[in-house]
């Protein structure tokens, strides 16, 4: 019975000319080097308030940029909260003794301390770019702490019953300078929030009215409960604790 041929030469033959084909060199790349950034100065690193309700903070800007593809590139700032997407304030850095350089003013509410990233970015005209970033800490140099005025609530609860508990609260450095409003035992937290995404049932969000809502059901055992009412602000600094108690009946 006759074997299938094998053409065993022309497959030696292929090898090396696929081989071959490997270390050829392929189509020239299209894409050039993005340009880059290195050296960013940002001027002050960090502020502090020492008077006032806002600060007016004075930013300088220096970075040099390398642009091996050559072309016209342009460089921008732009400012927000560390854990925020709004610019804050943002514009076109110019080209001055081989670097980019420019100067911006950040104004700030006394009371939205924290940090706050800088960041820079180049962009080429093909449409490639990089970009770097730089902190400033913005302290409030004389920070009060929160004030709680008034704890509205129910001193009799008659089961099945739902109650609310709203604290007014305010803050001489603002109130966004508020971190939490909290009730003890249990570590709840008063939401000024409208009753948004939430079961707060607060009514107007950013009024100073932070409020909590209970559910007591039916055949709740009766007795006095007491709460310790607290708010806390950025700053760490605490209000005097507020007791209430409410009789179960």
């Amino acid at each position: 019975m006759p074997r299938a041929f094998r053409p065993f030469a022309a497959v030696l033959l292929l090898l090396p000319l696929l081989a071959g084909c490997d270390d050829a060199p392929g189509p020239p790349t299209l894409i050039g080097d993005p340009p880059t950034l290195s050296d960013f100065q940002l001027t002050p690193l960090e502020f502090v308030l020492t008077g006032g309700q806002t600060a007016a903070i004075p930013l300088t800007f220096s970075v040099a940029v390398q642009n091996p593809g050559g072309g016209a590139v342009t460089v921008r700032y732009v400012v927000r909260a560390q854990f925020g997407n709004e610019a804050l304030v943002e514009g076109d850095l110019t080209p001055s003794g081989g670097r980019f350089t420019g100067n911006a003013t950040l104004s700030l509410p006394r009371g939205e301390t924290g940090l706050y990233v800088v960041t820079v970015a180049v962009l080429g005209e093909d449409g490639l770019g990089n970009e770097t970033s730089a902190l400033l800490n913005f302290v409030n140099g004389d920070p009060q702490p929160p004030v709680i005025s008034q704890v509205e609530f129910p001193p009799i609860v008659n089961p099945p019953a739902e109650f609310a508990v709203v604290a007014t609260v305010s803050d001489p450095d603002g109130l966004n300078n508020i971190a939490r409003v909290t009730l003890n035992p249990g570590n709840f937290d008063l939401l000024d929030d409208g009753g948004i995404g939430s079961i707060s049932q607060d009514e107007t969000a950013g009024d100073g009215r932070f409020t909590i809502t209970f559910q007591v059901p039916d055949g709740q055992p009766a007795g006095s409960e007491t709460f310790t009412i607290q708010a806390f602000d950025r700053d760490g600094l605490a209000s005097a604790p507020i007791e209430i108690t409410i009789d179960i009946q």
